[in-house]
């Protein structure tokens, strides 16, 4: 809700009045498994919290979108910045709440995690026009400082690769290795699970990569793919 306000900021004083800043649960399941948590009271490791989660994957709703959204669908352009730790990280924090975690922790949560990206991509085609596009931004790895001042883990294959790989996009194969070592990062399976799942509503038309320079210690991995929705 911060970064909604916040958002303000840098809307042309004009254009206020032609953009809807809404917050709502992305997952439409965040309330309930917080107040089913806080009723149990179990305190859970990490490998226990992982199998709670996973015991989720198949009872993921549809979103229940509010009316500001509603009320304009359906969009020619559907663009969804998807960074996938903010879709499962608030149930993460939920059962372990105050624990530091590696990337690959969590990559035992994969089925639902996979289920969560399903359930948003459902979503962008739900409120897509026919001939429209959906556009689906993530940062994949992160490059440089942790805010605690520690390398990322994702730094030190950049590094045995040499920095110059910071200025040209990878070859396929060198990212591919990466994808194998962090399988839950943001973005990098939307095709995995579009195929698993038989979802054939939206076909790709593309992908790009590139480095997103954050700040001068701080460069994240981009990709970009751009769906179009496909006419029964």
């Amino acid at each position: 809700k911060d970064a909604l306000i916040k958002s303000s900021e840098y809307i042309p004083s004009h254009q206020l009045d032609k953009v809807t800043r809404v917050s709502f649960d992305i997952t439409s399941m965040l309330d309930k498994f917080a107040a089913e948590v806080d009723r149990t009271k179990k305190d859970y490791s990490l490998k226990e919290a992982i199998k709670y989660l996973n015991s989720l994957k198949d009872n993921i709703p549809d979103v229940t979108l509010p009316e500001e959204i509603k009320s304009r669908m359906p969009f020619s352009i559907v663009i969804s910045d998807f960074i996938l730790s903010q879709l499962y990280i608030n149930f993460i924090n939920k059962l372990i709440p105050h624990k530091s975690l590696q990337p690959t922790s969590l990559n035992g949560a994969k089925p639902f995690i996979d289920s969560l990206t399903m359930q948003h991509m459902k979503l962008l085609h739900s409120i897509a026009k026919p001939n429209g596009k959906i556009i689906v931004l993530s940062d994949m790895f992160a490059f440089g400082f942790e805010f605690d001042g520690t390398l990322t883990p994702f730094s030190k294959i950049v590094i045995e690769h040499g920095l110059n790989i910071l200025k040209t996009v990878p070859p396929a194969e060198i990212i591919e290795s990466w994808l194998n070592k962090y399988p839950i990062v943001a973005g990098n399976d939307v095709l995995y699970v579009l195929k698993k799942n038989n979802f054939t509503n939206i076909k790709l038309d593309t992908i790009y990569y590139w480095w997103w320079i954050f700040s001068r210690e701080r460069r994240y991995f981009v990709n970009c793919f751009i769906f179009s929705p496909v006419t029964p």
